[in-house]
Parts: structure tokens; C-alpha cells; sequence
């Protein structure tokens, strides 16, 4: 039994089969530099300084102070709003007929006070009204607070 003999292949055919196998490697690295970026050119450092800085200084800020004068009753009656004794309003009886608006909060307040100092103290008395209302403020008050109310008319 003979054994079969591969075909020989001639000079052209090998040096066609290098040059290609070149040309596949080529190829295949020129693909595989797609993704790299571009090279990109450095400067050279250089030695010459900056110029100085400017250094910054914030400008002073004071808050202005806005003093609020006092409430004055209106035509149609007081108003919210904190109102003095003997300046602002007169001792009497005042009357109100409820919240200003309901649709959010269904109740509206109003205080006697010694003073206007703010202190729980202050308070002769007070109410979280949801109606009609009658408050006499007295000659020995300090103020009338109220927020929230409809306008409160002096009835006598």
C-alpha cells in the first residue's frame, strides 16, 4: 500500500501564501487601533511664572432693618395684626363675625394683652374662634392681637 503524497507547492504559491498571511496581519492590526484615541501631542513644561494673583476680599454685607409700623384699624374695622391700647385702638367692645377664610384653616385668634413684649405671660386671654365673636378690650390692656379674622368692628 502506497501512501498518498501531499501536493507540492511551487516557490510562487509560498511566497503568495507569506505575502498574504502579511497582508491578513496588516489588516487585523490596523482594526485593533480603531478603539485607541488619538495620540495627543504634549507641550513642553514651562518655566516662566504666572503673574500675581489679585486676592479677593468679600464685601462687607449688613442686613437692613426694616421696622414695621404699628397696624392701624382700617375703615371697615381692625385687621390681623397687634394693636396698642389707647394708640392704636380704643377700649370698647369689638366684634367680629369669624374667620377671614375657612378653606384652609376653619378658625381664626385673638388676644388680650398686658404688653407687647411677646411672652406667654403677656396674655390676659385669648381664643381660637370658629364663629361669631365679642371681645371687650379694657381701658388697662396694653394691646389686641388678632390673625386670621374678619375685620373686628366696634359695636359700643
Amino acid at each position: 500500500m502506497t501512501t498518498p503524497q501531499k501536493p507540492k507547492l511551487g516557490l510562487a504559491a509560498r511566497i503568495g501564501l507569506i505575502f498574504g498571511g502579511f497582508v491578513v496581519l496588516a489588516i487585523w492590526a490596523g482594526l485593533s487601533n480603531q478603539d485607541d484615541p488619538a495620540p495627543v501631542a504634549q507641550s513642553a513644561p514651562t518655566t516662566a511664572t504666572a503673574a500675581p494673583r489679585a486676592t479677593y476680599v468679600a464685601p462687607t454685607y449688613t442686613p437692613p432693618t426694616y421696622t414695621q409700623p404699628p397696624a392701624a384699624p382700617t375703615v371697615n374695622g381692625i385687621t390681623s395684626g397687634t394693636y396698642e391700647v389707647g394708640v392704636d385702638i380704643e377700649p370698647g367692645k369689638y366684634k367680629t363675625a369669624g374667620p377671614a377664610d375657612t378653606r384652609y384653616w376653619p378658625m381664626c385668634y385673638w388676644a388680650r394683652l398686658k404688653d407687647t413684649s411677646g411672652e406667654l405671660g403677656s396674655i390676659i386671654a385669648n381664643d381660637n374662634i370658629r364663629g361669631q365673636t365679642t371681645v371687650t378690650i379694657k381701658p388697662g390692656d396694653g394691646a389686641f392681637e388678632t390673625n386670621g379674622c374678619q375685620p373686628w368692628v366696634k359695636v359700643d
